[in-house]
């Protein structure tokens, strides 16, 4: 044991992934709130499981589970999320990196490519939630079944399809947004490992088993167990499948805005022409180069299906595209490369054209997330300011009249925005607390300990709130009525 923790301590190549992963998201270390959080910090026990559990996310709900029972204080929860999520994060860099080695003979893209593939653009937003640590173990998860799949394509050994079934189980109960970046992996040594169309038809089989019977588990767990969440309700496939279409279009062009408009794009088109390049110069004959040209359009389809396709599990009204969900997309450019350096014998010139690609990238998304991170601090603290007054505004309230507030109402001007004027936000990124009524109920809660009922808005309070006396803070006005707190938000 001793020998095996010295050899730990000692690899290069894991302090190497460690501190790379500590330079994207190192300052996240410092508590950080999603309006999420809130919620999930001052849940009960039973609120926390009918939360998660409709969800499918089982392994959330025990992790979580035991921060309640053990009554953990929310920075300990955090600090502990955090921390797992770096190992995870550190780790699946790693093993992906044993992974590809034998098949690499450059040092550099030996270690580019994994940081290209996880710690993909998108991954930002599983650092952005206090149940990071649990979303980042599922993709690490994600990453051993790939580890273990691949020696199934080698071996045909049973034992190693019961693993990647296991490992792929864990990961749909930790976080489903994240699985397809198992089938995006694998879909380079599928083609690797076929020599022929029947081995290529089994293996994409097994892979897409491997991947969907352990979602199909967590999907049937979720109806047995849950009538209500994501998956119930009514799927209209033509709605869905139009709501999917327009959803990618935007993914794939602005990437929410994580990275400049039509970026990520640009340069997965710019791997497609490096590899195009490489199958042309080839000293083979048409037809195999047409072939080389379908197995780039294969890696494309199956990476952008694997992205979209826990879309279609749920009900139409619950299609919700945001970087964490469709985390495997991200990765496309990653897995171009990979595929590129294992198969051809690359030039200088493509060689060095492909590793300065990747340093663009890897630059200009460490420049993204930063703004990202810092907005994010920024969204908390005038969350904390509004909070803060709010409440010292109850405690006057209350000593004056005597009355004691136990609900709040929550008013939506025409004029609510996401977050607060110059901060950047994207789908659930950054979005103020005093977004959404659910979650002023639950900053209330953390910061005063107030349990407050929220309740429907008085309607004709609601006609005339822009005449009255309101108490103004930032985007947020608020006014007292009895036993109710009535807030509206702009």
């Amino acid at each position: 044991m001793d020998k095996k923790l010295k050899e730990i301590l000692l690899n290069k190549n894991i302090w190497f992934f460690t501190a790379i992963t500590f330079i994207f998201f190192g300052m996240l270390i410092k508590m950080e709130f999603a309006a999420d959080s809130y919620a999930t910090l001052t849940f009960s026990l039973r609120e926390l499981i009918g939360q998660f559990a409709p969800l499918g996310r089982f392994v959330l709900v025990i992790a979580f589970g035991i921060t309640k029972i053990l009554e953990l204080k929310s920075e300990t929860t955090y600090l502990l999320s955090y921390i797992l999520a770096i190992v995870c994060m550190s780790v699946s860099l790693y093993k992906l990196y044993n992974l590809i080695k034998p098949d690499i003979q450059s040092n550099i893209a030996k270690k580019i490519i994994p940081i290209l593939i996880i710690l993909n653009a998108f991954s930002i937003e599983l650092f952005l939630y206090i149940e990071k640590g649990i979303m980042v173990f599922a993709v690490l998860m994600c990453i051993l079944a790939v580890c273990d799949i691949k020696k199934w394509l080698e071996t045909k050994q049973k034992k190693y399809l019961i693993t990647t079934f296991i490992f792929m189980l864990l990961a749909n109960f930790s976080y489903q947004g994240v699985v397809g970046i198992f089938v995006a992996i694998s879909l380079v040594y599928i083609l690797k490992y076929s020599k022929n169309i029947k081995q290529f038809i089994v293996n994409n089989v097994v892979v897409a088993l491997s991947y969907g019977i352990p979602a199909i588990i967590d999907y049937a767990l979720i109806k047995i167990l849950y009538s209500s969440g994501r998956v119930s309700g009514s799927i209209i496939l033509s709605e869905s499948l139009q709501k999917i279409f327009t959803n990618t279009q935007g993914m794939i062009t602005s990437t929410y805005g994580i990275l400049p408009e039509y970026f990520l794009m640009t340069f997965i088109i710019l791997a497609i022409l490096l590899l195009i390049y490489e199958i042309i110069k080839q000293k083979i004959d048409i037809k195999n180069k047409v072939i080389d040209i379908l197995k780039v359009v294969y890696i494309i389809a199956g990476v952008i299906f694997a992205t979209v396709a826990p879309q279609l599990m749920q009900n139409t009204d619950s299609i919700w595209f945001v970087a964490r969900s469709t985390y495997t997309y991200a990765a496309l450019f990653g897995i171009l490369v990979l595929y590129m350096f294992m198969n051809y014998k690359i030039n200088k010139e493509v060689k060095y054209i492909t590793i300065i690609l990747s340093i663009v990238l890897l630059v200009v998304q460490f420049y993204r997330f930063s703004v990202v991170e810092t907005d994010r601090y920024k969204v908390n603290a005038i969350d904390y300011e509004i909070t803060r007054k709010i409440v010292n505004q109850i405690d006057e309230y209350e000593k004056e009249t005597g009355n004691k507030i136990t609900k709040l109402a929550v008013y939506e001007d025409e004029s609510l925005e996401f977050t607060y004027s110059g901060r950047f936000a994207t789908g659930d990124t950054n979005l103020k607390a005093y977004y959404k009524d659910w979650s002023i109920q639950y900053i209330i809660r953390y910061y005063s300990g107030r349990y407050l009922e929220l309740v429907a808005p008085d309607s004709d309070m609601e006609e005339e709130f822009k005449q009255e006396d309101w108490t103004t803070f930032e985007n947020e006005q608020i006014i007292f009525e009895g036993d109710t707190l009535n807030i509206c938000r702009y």
